[in-house]
């Protein structure tokens, strides 16, 4: 299976957009298996980008989630992630370039057109 950085920012959106951090909610999307979310959430998890205890749930059911979940990491990597102009423009230099890459370039890359819409470059 590969890496879909896609959903990576799916998840980590969808975890941010849960308000009660006790509550586990069922990571669900459109499009995805659950064996694909099982994957990419357990790839958060040993990146450092989520916790599991307390924050993920996995079960025979799929995989449920708290808004506790989130480390700084993950709300580090949200956050160069976020804006959906950066994002596109980020994905697609990796696709149209190299094809696929890791989750460390990916961000220096969104930090990087971050700071040039910010005339920081």
């Amino acid at each position: 299976m590969n890496r879909d950085m896609e959903l990576i920012r799916k998840i980590l959106l969808f975890v941010e957009s849960i308000d009660n951090a006790g509550r586990l909610e069922p990571l669900e999307f459109e499009g995805y298996s659950q064996d694909a979310i099982y994957h990419h959430t357990r790839m958060l998890i040993e990146q450092g980008y989520l916790r599991e205890k307390g924050g993920v749930s996995f079960s025979m059911d799929g995989v449920s989630i708290g808004g506790s979940a989130m480390t700084y990491n993950g709300y580090d990597f949200l956050d160069a992630a976020r804006n959906d102009t950066v994002w596109r423009k980020a994905i697609n230099k990796v696709s149209s370039t190299v094809g696929s890459t890791s989750m460390a370039v990916v961000k220096s890359l969104l930090e990087d057109y971050a700071r040039q819409q910010l005339g920081m470059s």
